[in-house]
């Protein structure tokens, strides 16, 4: 069965190659990357502190997706520590290696691919 990709998961795609221990084939990466491309259109701000990404989520963010995307994270990235605060709406990926900041690197790089670019 070949998958439809639209720009954004590709580049998301692309990017996660850089990350040599992800454990999804390439079905789930393109799920993974379709979750972040949904998410990206409820984040608010993104900003790398240190070895974390810290994102904002505006208050109609998609939980089922959120939690989806977490679980899978969790699962294939076990270096990576996941954390959301649901009153702030502020997930937080905190990375325990040099592979965590290259997967934190692509997780920025896929929101900020499927995020819509401001009008005029």
């Amino acid at each position: 069965m070949e998958v439809e990709h639209d720009v954004s998961s590709e580049a998301l795609l692309r990017a996660a190659e850089r990350v040599p221990s992800c454990a999804l084939d390439s079905g789930a990466r393109a799920a993974q990357a379709r979750r972040y491309r949904r998410l990206a259109c409820s984040v608010r701000g993104a900003s790398r502190q240190g070895h974390a990404l810290v994102v904002e989520l505006s208050e109609d963010f998609d939980r089922e997706n959120l939690e989806q995307l977490i679980a899978v994270e969790r699962q294939c990235c076990p270096f990576l520590a996941i954390g959301f605060d649901q009153r702030a709406r502020r997930l937080e990926m905190r990375a325990s290696s040099p592979e965590g900041s290259a997967a934190l690197e692509v997780v920025a790089e896929g929101l900020a691919a499927g995020r819509p670019t401001p009008g005029p």
